[in-house]
């Protein structure tokens, strides 16, 4: 393997989400009705009528929102710090 391709696989890696993160997001879809939770790219993720609505990702919470709730949070930096 050469060097390039090494540290390609080593950024490459993508960190479990933590077990407080994974706690709160079961918290969170248990609330709500008609949700099943299934596993999208090894992280926790919740689906409504078969379409993902909100998942997680290495140490973040991933939610779909409607193009006005997303304009009612701000811009992405700002949602992003709401979020964390």
């Amino acid at each position: 393997m050469t060097k390039l391709a090494a540290k390609s696989k080593e950024r490459s890696k993508w960190k479990p989400s933590p077990p407080n993160l994974i706690a709160s997001f079961d918290k969170f879809i248990e609330a709500l009705p008609n949700i099943e939770r299934r596993k999208m790219f090894g992280y926790p993720a919740a689906f409504i009528n078969g379409r993902l609505f909100a998942g997680l990702y290495q140490d973040s919470m991933v939610l779909k929102l409607p193009t006005a709730a997303r304009t009612e949070l701000g811009s992405p930096h700002e949602t992003e710090k709401i979020v964390r």
